[in-house]
């Protein structure tokens, strides 16, 4: 598993999350003014939208957006970190 990012970019809180997870993966950095990967290859063959996270899962699927590589981590890790929704309360109205 590959997880391109960019420094000061959003793809932070993924390599953060994948640690926290204790899931083995690689990182490889894209320049995402020229949609370029660090080896060298066309970032936008990887995420046509050009810009990080992709999550490249060994079985060759790609997870983009932010959202969706943390919710691919919580659930890979069985989601044991994750608070229980009556945690957050909700504010009232009125």
């Amino acid at each position: 598993m590959k997880l391109y990012y960019a420094p000061g970019a959003c793809s932070f809180s993924d390599h953060i999350a994948l640690r926290e997870a204790g899931i083995d993966f690689e990182l490889e950095k894209v320049d995402i003014k020229r949609k370029v990967t660090a080896s060298g290859g066309d970032f936008t063959a990887i995420n046509p939208k050009g810009y990080v996270p992709a999550l490249a899962l060994d079985d060759g699927e790609i997870v983009t957006e932010n959202i969706a590589v943390l919710d691919w981590i919580a659930v890979a890790e069985g989601m044991r970190h994750r608070a229980p929704l009556h945690a957050f309360p909700r504010k009232r109205s009125g």
